[in-house]
């Protein structure tokens, strides 16, 4: 290769640069849109089809503007600066384009809500989007103005190599370090400040002086069939125009479907927190970037159309081959787990992981991509080229992922996605094989035929392995049992799936477990009575995160006049329809239940209802997304949407999560509401808060309908429904306390444990906590120390002797017989009746 001038040396110190900011850029994007469209299936692929739509449009206005430029160096700095420009107007836009979602969103579902996202999404993310597709033509222009004879495609691979690796730099600066360090805001300047510094140097190089190019810019008449002869230094055209525009969209379609399904996968074997999933794309843009740069060097840049159809066979045998290895990553995990890891040690494994199974069919693809360039091209044409050709990439990965979601994977599941897109690529390679001498044309084709027959011929996974969960648990998990129930692929969640061992069903996303019908069922019935023991108001109800159904189940105990329940995934709400009836009692499936397909937090900022209690009943924090629904901004927004009186409940993990962590979920939620209490039963903890003090109406319970509720207070083994009461641990002002005391042994004033949408810690911190062993019963301990809780605040307004019997419940179910003795005593006859017999034998008072 001929030697790189200092010109060419800088455009690919530019582009690696470029490529972090886009990358920071579209990170950013996602999580501010995502707040404000939800991490439901259609929000994310609105989201998607916005910003690479955008990248498509600035690639073609790129290529023309790159065309006509008399001076590129300083039009580039302009687009460079741009880019910055615009990425920081998109927060500001962000306020007024939600309000204009929340009034077409109108409360509604369906076709009108996805149509709302993608118009909004459109103003947030294309215009950023659409000036850093520019970038690119500008670059080829450059690049082909002082490229020696024949060197043109090859420096545009090393361009495209080099800006496919900065973002792979940005994607991981990003998660890292930029976000949780200085929060999204900051983030956002940051690396607006690194498209500005590209924009003075290319200014600077500007003033050094601009020569003319001998190629002559301008856009020819084409020629029949393929791209028209304008210069005569570069001629070596190996590939047809009709190839070149399939292969661009083909590529990018490939490139992305596959990106949706590696990722759905590895969610399922290497992890699904903010990490993990940041890993996955970091190995995805190492591996194309440098398939890029390989392709700018020896013998494959100076390779014809023949190395094309090679890389796109090999990358069709490398996707194959790789398949029998995705069951055994779990593995992996579990011999990790026998040396009790820490954070660095884990997150290095699940990289390593994730470039074993990525790293080869993406070397190869990303090679192919800047030969395309090259072999497709004519001289003089290098941007209106380039322009074409990505935008013609930028639509085929529109299409791609979203066929890959929502057609591909849901149709046929993963393993299959992975063989038919395997057979992609070897159609690909039968595409431009078109443009090779006959001989070595029919050759081609007989290669591409081999891959249907090695994929009928691939062993199938051991589903047991695959989903077991071994990633999180850091050991065997949910791999032994009896019978495998149920499995699907769901858009927005993955892999779900159902077990059975010894009669118990157990439901499991992505191998993490979500609920079951056996010892489970009493923490899950009495997390949701909890908050029903201070509604007074039956008007609206609302279930975040439906589950087993259990939680909506106990809901539907009580006279509300409409119940919603929302989650995210088709197939966990498929899977407790069909397995978990016996638990939630065909609620999903009856009349009274309104259910939606929808992200929670979305639902509460489009509705335009008022509800008496809201339970959020969510998985584990450290999972990606979820820490969204613990910061401060989510409670402002549930408060906005209670009724006067109206109670929220939220689920809380004390296991696996740092005592700092427990107490910036207390610390952010009293932030916002004054009343706030802490409730522990099992190993799990939940969450009641209000604006108005806490208050339990014993009469007023009595006088419920006694059938479905009393099943339900059997089931979680209450004497009453009043002995919930007991499971109290932290009422306000003890958890004023144990906040301020933590805030002081961490060295931090305790308002920096406060988790926002711009600096949030939690989605960040709780992974890392993942791997205390110990943290439940340290949280345990930390709770107890401050547990002075009264109940008689609780009880204000209620008859004496009523006060005195759910004191003495309460006390009971907590174990403290002498006292609930007392306070029994105190009831006098209050305690009669058969409804108290119960307690009165257990006392042995009668």
């Amino acid at each position: 290769m001929a030697a790189r001038s200092p010109t060419h040396r800088l455009l690919v110190a530019l582009f690696f640069v470029s490529g972090a900011a886009a990358l920071v850029y579209e990170h950013l994007l996602q999580k501010l849109l995502g707040r404000a469209l939800g991490t439901s299936a259609a929000g994310t692929a609105a989201v998607l089809a916005a910003y690479m739509g955008g990248l498509g449009l600035g690639s073609l206005l790129g290529g023309r503007l790159a065309a006509r430029a008399r001076r590129p160096w300083r039009a580039y700095a302009l687009v460079e600066a741009g880019a910055a420009l615009a990425a920081l107007a998109a927060p500001h836009l962000l306020g007024g384009v939600i309000a204009l979602y929340v009034a077409l969103a109108g409360g509604r579902a369906g076709a009108l809500l996805v149509a709302a996202r993608f118009v909004v999404a459109a103003l947030v993310a294309v215009p950023p989007a659409l000036v850093a597709g520019m970038t690119f033509p500008f670059g080829a222009r450059l690049i082909a103005a002082e490229s020696p004879e024949g060197e043109t495609g090859r420096r545009l691979g090393a361009l495209y190599g080099a800006n496919t690796l900065g973002a792979a730099a940005g994607v991981l600066a990003s998660t890292y370090a930029l976000v949780p360090l200085l929060g999204t805001s900051r983030a956002l300047f940051a690396a607006a400040a690194g498209n500005l510094a590209l924009a003075a140097a290319a200014l600077l190089q500007s003033r050094r002086g601009e020569r003319k190019s001998e190629t002559d810019f301008t856009f020819p008449a084409k020629s029949e069939g393929d791209f028209t002869i304008t210069n005569k230094r570069e001629t070596d055209f190996t590939l047809g125009r009709w190839p070149t525009l399939l292969g661009a969209f083909g590529s990018g379609a490939l490139g992305l479907a596959l990106e949706v399904v590696w990722f759905r996968l590895l969610a399922v074997v290497v992890g699904a927190s903010v990490f993990a999933f940041v890993l996955m794309l970091f190995a995805f843009l190492v591996g194309t970037g440098l398939g890029g740069a390989w392709s700018a060097r020896g013998r494959l840049g100076r390779a014809g159309a023949g190395a094309l159809v090679a890389l796109q066979l090999a990358a069709s045998a490398v996707i194959l081959m790789t398949l029998p290895l995705w069951d055994r990553v779990p593995s992996v995990f579990v011999v990790l787990g026998r040396l009790e890891p820490g954070f660095a040690l884990t997150e290095a494994v699940r990289l390593a992981c994730a470039l074993a199974l990525l790293l080869p069919p993406t070397v190869l693809l990303g090679a192919a991509f800047p030969l395309l360039f090259r072999l497709g091209q004519r001289a003089g044409e290098a941007p209106k080229r380039v322009a074409r050709v990505y935008a013609l990439d930028t639509v085929g990965a529109v299409a791609g992922a979203l066929g890959a979601s929502f057609v591909l994977l849901p149709l046929a599941g993963a393993r299959a996605a992975l063989i038919v897109l395997a057979l992609a690529s070897a159609a690909l390679a039968a595409v431009y094989a078109s443009s090779l001498p006959p001989s070595a044309r029919r050759r081609a084709w007989a290669a591409a035929l081999c891959v249907p027959l090695a994929g009928a011929i691939v062993p199938r996974w051991n589903l047991a392995r695959l989903a077991s969960g071994s990633n999180a648990y850091l050991q065997e998990g949910f791999r032994d049992y009896d019978r495998l129930l149920f499995a699907d692929e769901d858009a927005a969640t993955g892999l779900v799936t159902v077990v059975e061992k010894a009669g118990t069903r157990t439901l499991l996303t992505n191998g993490k477990f979500e609920g079951n019908d056996g010892f489970e069922v009493r923490d899950q019935y009495l997390f949701s009575l909890l908050p029903l023991l201070f509604v007074h108001r039956y008007d609206a109800a609302l279930n975040i995160g439906v589950g087993t159904g259990a939680t909506l189940r106990v809901m539907a105990a009580f006279p509300f006049r409409r119940l919603e329940a929302v989650d995210l995934s088709r197939a966990i709400l498929a899977a407790a329809r069909r397995w978990f009836q016996r638990i939630n009692g065909g609620v999903l499936d009856g009349a009274r239940a309104e259910i939606l397909v929808d992200d929670g937090r979305n639902r509460l900022l489009t509705t335009r209802l008022r509800y008496d209690l809201i339970s959020v009943e969510l998985s584990s924090i450290w999972l990606s997304g979820t820490g969204e629904l613990y910061n401060r901004e989510f409670y402002e927004l549930a408060r906005a949407r209670l009724a006067p009186g109206g109670v929220l409940q939220q689920w809380v993990q004390l296991h696996h999560i740092s005592r700092r962590d427990l107490a910036s979920v207390l610390y952010t939620l009293r932030s916002v509401f004054p009343h706030v209490t802490l409730w522990v039963s099992g190993h799990q903890g939940v969450l009641v808060a209000s604006v108005e003090p806490l208050t339990v109406e014993p009469r007023a319970l009595a006088e419920l309908p006694g059938g479905a509720l009393g099943e339900v207070t059997r089931s979680c083994g209450l004497l009453d429904p009043l002995s919930a009461l007991g499971h109290l641990y932290l009422d306000t002002d003890d958890v004023d306390r144990l906040t301020a005391d933590v805030a002081a042994a961490e060295r931090v004033a305790p308002a920096e444990l406060t988790s926002t949408d711009d600096s949030s810690r939690l989605e960040y911190s709780t992974p890392r906590g993942n791997l205390l062993a110990r943290a439940f019963a340290d949280n345990l301990q930390l709770v107890r120390r401050y547990a002075m809780t009264r109940l008689a605040p609780l009880l204000d307004g209620a008859d004496p002797s009523l006060r005195e019997l759910a004191q003495a419940y309460a006390a009971h179910e907590r174990g403290w017989d002498d006292l609930a003795r007392e306070h029994a005593r105190k009831a006098g006859a209050g305690l009669d009746g058969a409804r108290h017999a119960p307690l009165r034998r257990a006392l042995g008072l009668d």
